[in-house]
């Protein structure tokens, strides 16, 4: 029989839950043996694993990677599971891939934190060529207190490559990541931002007036990729920064910054970015960890991205070659002295990828060190750094992570906009919802214009009366000084 997962909402969060005994046949802790039948990876039944699926799995992720999800019985939904959840894409009622895989050594070329990345881009709006005069991956770099910086975490010269995944640390008391993203708000998981996509976000959350929210649960969307018109509820990829259960100014702000940037061939061309432009399917996820779980840790674990193979595609030249950018970390200077940031546990797969046991190999060139030097004097220079190369000798086996599921608190705050979208908006249910905090007065200022019609959102709550408005620059260290029982 095949599992089911239901999805529920308890405060503004989506939970997984699924019953592993009705599944079909057992999946041993600690052991894959038993992973071959399809019914274990189509969480809703339906006969096939697609977009639907996907989105559960998300969801799982998105709750805090609990373990009802888990694939590989290890008790934790995280890096692992998406790659095996890979091997069943689009896959009907049949076990998965099965073809042959020849020996390879950890992949030889290099994994970095690349500190000084200079400004890679598109050579078009339609080419595969990315224009990167920096591809080199600096490792130390000087700041002062209160700067803020982009990192890209790189892989060059990758061969074949169709998944990766690595966790990483840092110095919290000296710095704070501020954004850990890829291609934000990919509704339909082809690695590109549509007009479809921001039409149908922009009338959801302009739908929302105070005292209403936008959950993020309440979003749905359609698509058709050409097998027919297909329904699905991917809110979890909207909440990516405060992970509060709502569409927030912040988030909107920053998916409309990315999306102007690709209209205008500036932002980064992440590696599945670069695939999502070749002939075919070319359908790809990301996961990485909650950016609350981060700064309180200084850990970012089960980061993965991994391109989506459908049946009847052929293996060879599936994979990305080349120098491959994976995700953007925006960081901010806390406080002086030296501040190290670390890769490790950083493991590949090729296009030929078959088994979980023996398919997953180290990465084994990883510049595993960092260096920021953080100084209390004036805001940085941008003079050329001396670039450090360390390699790191990773395990020979991946880790897996233990994560306890948290729920988000109730929202303490509600925002609305004024502004009108001037494309057809998708019809949208508006959900009744009192604050807990009240809001006295709302003032909205002039939102910023960008190309393509675009504007930022950028809303300013008075707060319990007071003159000076709340903006959408202090809203997360306000949100944060309230839970922590300092907010005034």
């Amino acid at each position: 029989m095949a599992g089911k997962c239901g999805i529920s909402s308890i405060a503004g969060t989506l939970v997984c839950a699924i019953c592993l005994s009705a599944m079909g046949e057992e999946i041993p802790v600690g052991g894959h043996e038993s992973l071959t039948a399809i019914d274990h990876v189509d969480f809703n039944g339906d006969g096939i694993v697609n977009y639907q699926d996907l989105n559960i799995l998300g969801n799982c992720w998105y709750s805090g990677g609990a373990p009802v999800c888990d694939l590989n019985g290890d008790g934790v939904t995280n890096g692992l599971d998406v790659v095996l959840f890979g091997q069943y894409w689009f896959r009907v009622g049949a076990k998965s891939s099965s073809e042959s895989k020849k020996t390879k050594d950890g992949l030889g070329n290099v994994l970095g934190v690349d500190l000084e990345p200079g400004n890679p881009r598109f050579a078009s709006p339609t080419s595969v060529n990315v224009i990167d005069e920096d591809v080199d991956i600096d490792t130390a770099m000087t700041v002062a207190v209160g700067d803020e910086f982009t990192a890209l975490v790189r892989l060059n010269g990758a061969e074949n490559l169709r998944g990766v995944g690595f966790d990483l640390a840092f110095d919290e008391k000296r710095l704070e990541v501020l954004e850990f993203r890829e291609t934000r708000m990919d509704l339909d998981y082809d690695g590109k931002q549509s007009l479809d996509e921001k039409t149908a976000i922009q009338a959801f959350y302009e739908a929302f007036t105070y005292p209403d929210v936008p959950l993020v649960n309440l979003f749905s969307y359609s698509f058709d990729t050409g097998e027919g018109p297909i329904g699905t509820y991917p809110g979890y990829l909207m909440d990516f920064i405060s992970r509060n259960g709502i569409l927030d100014p912040a988030e909107m702000n920053a998916y409309l910054s990315e999306y102007a940037g690709n209209q205008t061939e500036t932002d980064i061309p992440f590696w599945t970015e670069v695939v999502s432009r070749r002939p075919g399917y070319n359908e790809s996820v990301e996961f990485v960890a909650p950016l609350g779980e981060i700064n309180a840790s200084g850990q970012a674990l089960d980061n993965v991205s991994l391109l989506l193979k459908r049946p009847g595609t052929p293996l060879s030249g599936f994979g990305f070659d080349g120098d491959g950018i994976l995700f953007e970390i925006r960081f901010r200077a806390l406080q002086q002295g030296m501040a190290d940031i670390g890769l490790f546990s950083a493991w590949w797969i090729d296009e030929d990828f078959a088994d979980i046991n023996t398919d997953v190999l180290p990465v084994s060139n990883v510049m595993s060190s960092s260096l920021v030097t953080i100084s209390s004097g004036p805001p940085r220079t941008l003079a050329p750094t001396p670039t450090q190369t360390k390699t790191g000798q990773l395990p020979t086996t991946t880790p897996s992570h233990t994560r306890t599921p948290t729920l988000s608190p109730t929202p303490s705050y509600t925002a609305t906009a004024t502004e009108t979208n001037t494309e057809t908006p998708i019809p949208t249910q508006t959900l009744t919802r009192t604050p807990t905090m009240t809001v006295t007065s709302l003032q909205t200022e002039t939102p910023t214009q960008l190309p393509n019609g675009l504007r930022l959102f950028n809303l300013c709550l008075g707060w319990n009366g007071e003159d000076e408005p709340v903006c959408p620059q202090d809203l997360m260290a306000l949100i944060s000084a309230v839970k922590k029982g300092t907010g005034n």
